[in-house]
């Protein structure tokens, strides 16, 4: 997801999981796996997306459900 694509995205027609991630995050690196085990089991019920916030560091501020909130 960038900002280019996020209110296409969050267009309130489908749940949707964020993944927010930095490739310099281990914890980011082991979680990616459970991210895809879910993507596998239910993605015709969630439309996942992925935002790398190291880049898109803007996106992670007003994203309804995030722990900005």
């Amino acid at each position: 997801m960038s900002p280019q694509n996020t209110d296409r995205v969050l267009n309130g027609e489908r749940n949707v999981l964020v993944m927010f991630y930095d490739v310099r995050c281990p914890e980011c690196r082991e979680f990616s796996q459970v991210y895809r085990d879910a993507f596998q089991k239910r993605s015709r019920e969630v439309y996942f997306a992925s935002v790398n916030a190291a880049r898109y560091e803007t996106l992670r501020v007003g994203v309804s459900g995030s722990d900005n909130e």
